[in-house]
């Protein structure tokens, strides 16, 4: 796909379906933020972004607290930042200028996929000597309204 049909593709809201953290070596996983996380992410066409995480019940155990911990979002319960971003072949690149967190701040690169309607963001991390991969399901938001 070309960068011009992507960015085509990209452009919009989002909403936040699903999120996990997965150990790549043994394919475990664990709802990344909690099973009740929502949010939204935006993409406009002059390359600005924006995104709103909101994660009420985040786990106490498991990967995700112990990466909650390490950034220090162990007493959060929301994320929001914004600023401009990149398209390249497979990844994106938040270039992020606004932030509720300072752990999200700068360049932040975000692997990504379409799979039909959503878009996967993948971000691969080491965790406690783990890899590990957040995996962040968004859907169009124009998507669910025609289809409600």
């Amino acid at each position: 796909m070309e960068l011009h049909e992507i960015k085509t593709k990209l452009v919009g809201t989002w909403q936040l379906v699903s999120t996990e953290i997965r150990q790549i070596n043994t394919q475990m996983s664990e709802p990344f933020f909690g099973d009740d996380a929502t949010g939204y992410l935006l993409y406009n066409q002059d390359g600005y972004m924006s995104a709103a995480l909101l994660f009420p019940n985040q786990p106490r155990s498991g990967l995700i607290a112990e990466w909650m911990q390490s950034t220090n979002l162990a007493r959060e319960t929301s994320v929001f930042y914004c600023g401009r971003y990149t398209i390249h072949p497979g990844k994106l690149i938040h270039q992020i200028e606004i932030s509720s967190h300072p752990a999200i701040y700068g360049n932040q690169e975000r692997p990504f996929e379409f799979i039909e309607n959503k878009l996967l963001i993948s971000i691969p991390i080491e965790l406690g000597g783990k890899q590990v991969v957040q995996n962040l399901l968004w859907e169009r938001v124009d998507y669910i309204l025609s289809n409600s």
